[in-house]
C-alpha cells in the first residue's frame, strides 16, 4: 500500500457524517473509485486475509468467550455465537469449491467511518492494523453493511456495480457477513 495515501483523520470529513450522506449516489461512487485504486492485485503485506484466516480468528474469539449475542447484528441474535460459528464453517466449506476472486490489497476491517471524504473523493482512511492481500469481498461486504445502515439497501448493488463486480457471488457475500459477526 502507498503509505502516502493514508492521510490523517483531520483530512476531509468522515464518510458516515451527515454532510457525506446527503449525496448517497456521490458517496457510493467515491467509495468505488477509492476501492478500485486500493484493491490492486499484488503485495499488500505479508499477511493474507481470506475466509480460512477469518474462520480461524472467529473460532478463537468464540472459544475465548469474546463474542456474545449482544455483539451480533439484530438479525443474527437468535443464534448463539457457537451456532453462527458452525454456520460460518459450513459456508466456508461450501465456498472452497468455488473459484476465489483475485487476491488484492485489502484493509480487512474497513468501515464507512474509517474513510475521509473531501471534494467528492475519498482522501484518507484509517491505517489497517495488518495490511494484507486477500479476498476483496471482505472490504466490499464490510462497507456494504455500513452503507445499508446509513443510506439503505439500494447502496449494495450500486457499490458492487460501481467497483465492476457485475455478478456478485451471494454465497461469498453471506460468508463474509456471517464471519463479520464473529470477528
Amino acid at each position: 500500500m502507498d503509505a502516502g495515501f493514508l492521510l490523517s483523520p483531520a483530512d476531509g470529513v468522515p464518510a458516515d457524517s451527515p454532510e457525506s450522506l446527503m449525496r448517497p449516489d456521490d458517496l457510493v461512487a467515491a467509495i468505488a473509485r477509492f476501492l478500485r485504486r486500493v484493491h490492486v492485485p499484488g503485495d499488500g503485506g505479508e499477511d493474507v486475509i481470506d475466509t480460512t484466516w477469518a474462520l480461524a480468528r472467529a473460532a478463537g474469539r468464540v472459544e475465548a468467550g469474546e463474542v456474545t449475542v449482544d455483539d451480533l447484528d439484530p438479525p443474527y441474535r437468535p443464534h448463539s455465537p457457537e451456532r453462527l460459528l458452525a454456520i460460518a464453517t459450513q459456508l466456508v466449506g461450501t465456498l472452497s469449491d468455488r473459484p476465489a476472486p483475485v487476491s488484492t490489497t485489502v484493509h480487512g476491517d474497513l468501515a464507512l467511518a474509517d474513510l475521509r471524504l473531501a471534494e467528492g473523493e475519498i482522501v484518507g482512511w484509517k491505517v489497517p492494523d495488518r495490511p494484507a492481500v486477500g479476498d476483496p469481498y471482505i472490504d466490499l461486504v464490510f462497507l456494504a453493511r455500513d452503507l445499508v445502515a446509513a443510506i439503505g439497501p439500494a447502496a449494495v448493488p450500486a457499490l458492487f456495480d460501481a467497483v465492476g463486480v457485475t455478478d456478485p457471488d451471494p454465497l461469498r457475500i453471506e460468508t463474509w457477513i456471517t464471519l463479520r459477526q464473529l470477528l
